[in-house]
């Protein structure tokens, strides 16, 4: 009988195509985040924060950043940027170093 368990893979995408379809995604994070904090910048330096519209504003925008920003932070963590980074820089086969 089955165990029922299922297999969660530690890492991002494997096989061909994978590396950038993670670099995609990771870059796709990155705006996001970035365009939240970027948001309550805004809305602090024009001074929009004090009233209830802002509030909400910055509250969303700080969400988005925590969700997005998590998704960069776990990648991170877990060494999947460090993995994609090494792949990237590999040679092909048949050339060396001389």
């Amino acid at each position: 009988m089955a165990d029922g368990r299922i297999g969660v893979e530690a890492g991002m995408g494997e096989g061909p195509g994978a590396m950038l379809n993670d670099i995609l995604l990771l870059a796709f994070c990155s705006i996001l985040a970035i365009g939240g904090l970027a948001t309550v910048v805004w809305e602090l330096v024009t001074g929009r924060f004090l009233n209830i519209d802002g509030l909400w504003l910055s509250l969303i925008s700080l969400t988005v950043t925590v969700v997005f920003g998590g998704v960069i932070a776990w990648s991170a963590y877990t060494g999947d940027v460090q993995r994609m980074l090494r792949r990237g820089k590999k040679k092909p086969d048949g050339e060396s170093g001389s």
